[in-house]
């Protein structure tokens, strides 16, 4: 059991220093306005005319600053329509001096044979030459340069590399929040409201240039989202059967109705004209019937209306209201119904 599980960390170490050893080299395009990415991982990304960025994917040390400045060199020459080489470290959070005096060799190299890479310029995110031209320099304070000098490059580096994913957050979650909006609004407005202001907020940090807040908050704000659109889903559904459940009340009752509303009014008419009323229909309750018509056709007519606009709902409120109306009032004039 403890052989086998040394073996696989053995095979591990070995794994990581063949990595580590032979570094691969990416060549980078700009993607909008600033920002650079590997040709390889992003088919829209485009290179600058002339100039030929190229990325270490490994961290850099001692032992493969040489291959790494070998296939450097190899680029260039299969590039030769190439004035400028620029050399991205974001990869590198630590860079012992001997990788930093290996890069500044290969930059200088590149320079003296100018003639027939045909570069004009290789860039570096530091230049140790100054320190390298010191030698009565206190050697810790050189250590101390070097390594500030390469930390500064590192970060540099890695916020701008944050910039273009943080603006990609940002408009992913407004595209996300814009699919849900409409529904969103009609059936929770109050829960849209406080997604709005949480994408406020992510909007603050950007443009502020607090990138990691934004890649931090990013996922928050998408969860928020997402709750939102299965809110607005749940809701839009119970309203969505409701609707066809008034839809089928509507049916029955936009028969029924019409057909009470008439009956009653040919009953008033015909009672109005008799000498003597039946038992149990008084003059007033004759009175009031006759007013009741108008009423219920006041109310049929709110109701037509509804159903006529789409609110099935309301028109089955304002058609059972008076259907139950008109069974008062059928009540009172001795009617069946």
């Amino acid at each position: 059991m403890l052989d086998g599980l040394l073996a696989a960390i053995a095979v591990s170490l070995a794994i990581l220093l063949k990595s580590l050893a032979s570094p691969r080299l990416s060549v980078l395009g700009r993607v909008g306005a600033h920002d650079y990415v590997g040709l390889e991982r992003f088919a829209n990304a485009v290179t600058e005319p002339g100039v030929l960025v190229l990325r270490p994917e490994e961290p850099l040390f001692f032992a493969n600053a040489g291959p790494l400045l070998a296939q450097v060199r190899q680029r260039v020459l299969a590039a030769p329509d190439k004035r400028l080489v620029v050399l991205s470290l974001e990869e590198s959070p630590d860079l012992d001096s001997t990788a930093l005096e290996a890069m500044q060799s290969g930059a200088n190299a590149s320079r003296r044979q100018r003639s027939r890479t045909g570069v004009e310029g290789f860039v570096l995110p530091f230049d140790i030459s100054q320190q390298t031209r010191r030698p009565a320099e206190d050697p810790t304070m050189k250590q101390q340069s070097v390594w500030l000098l390469a930390l500064a490059a590192v970060l540099v580096v890695g916020c701008a590399s944050q910039k273009g994913p943080a603006e990609q957050a940002v408009a992913g979650t407004e595209s996300a929040l814009a699919a849900v909006r409409h529904d969103a609004q009609r059936y929770v407005p109050d829960q849209l409201q406080a997604v709005d202001a949480q994408l406020a907020a992510l909007r603050g940090s950007l443009s502020k240039g607090d990138y990691k807040a934004v890649l931090t908050g990013a996922p928050t704000v998408n969860s928020a989202i997402r709750s939102l659109k299965y809110a607005a889903e749940a809701k839009k559904a119970d309203a969505e059967a409701a609707l066809a459940k008034a839809k089928d009340a509507w049916g029955p009752l936009s028969t029924e109705v019409p057909k009470t509303v008439d009956a009653i009014e040919s009953r008033v008419a015909a009672l109005s004209k008799e000498q003597h009323l039946p038992k149990g229909v008084s003059k007033s309750s004759l009175a009031a019937a006759r007013s009741g018509v108008d009423s219920l056709k006041s109310m049929w007519s709110e109701a037509s209306n509804a159903s006529a606009s789409g609110d099935f709902a309301t028109a089955v409120n304002k058609a059972q209201a008076a259907k139950e109306k008109a069974a008062q009032i059928m009540r009172s004039l001795g009617m069946s119904f």
